[in-house]
């Protein structure tokens, strides 16, 4: 694969999202891992660790405020992490990216407000890679970290698309 990203910064990059930050490790010269444990992972990769808790907000600034300019940021926060989206858009270079993921439990008031703000996401450089579920046969099942992989792929292969959706948003059958 070639070099698409001189610099990406992976925010949960560790855990679900392991296969994306493998690939990424081959299409990035320079690939930092944010989690609480980036270490093991970020070794196998040759990437840089930085540690990160978002409950400790000074600790966070700090940790992001030492990153230079990023070209694409990774980031899988939870509601306790929210506050972490400004600081994020501003580690990104003048034409940085910033893909966000979206668990299934708010998929639905993201779209909602994603339909509100569409134009302006892709303005400001973001995309919004929201999580549902697969049903099959009806049986509901989560997504696969495979599957949630294959969503932030497709997120950066298609810089244009500023909504991606894994999976269905259907009210899924009981899991």
């Amino acid at each position: 694969m070639s070099e698409k990203f001189a610099r990406t910064l992976i925010v949960g990059g560790t855990g679900m999202l392991a296969q994306a930050s493998e690939a990424l490790s081959r299409t990035s010269r320079h690939l930092t891992l944010a989690a609480r444990n980036p270490f093991p992972l970020a070794r196998r990769l040759k990437a840089d660790a930085l540690p990160l808790d978002w409950n400790e907000h000074a600790a966070t600034r700090a940790a992001l405020a030492s990153l230079p300019p990023q070209d694409l940021i990774i980031a899988w926060l939870h509601r306790q992490g929210e506050w972490m989206q400004p600081l994020l858009r501003d580690k990104r270079t003048p034409t940085g990216r910033l893909i966000r993921l979206f668990s299934s439990r708010s998929s639905r008031e993201i779209v909602e407000r994603h339909a509100r703000l569409r134009e302006n996401a892709l303005k400001k450089g973001e995309q919004h890679v929201v999580l549902g579920w697969m049903t099959r046969a009806g049986i509901s099942r989560w997504l696969t970290d495979e599957e949630i992989c294959a969503s932030v792929g497709k997120a950066i292969d298609s810089p244009e698309k500023a909504l991606i959706i894994a999976g269905s948003l259907e009210p899924p059958l009981p899991l």
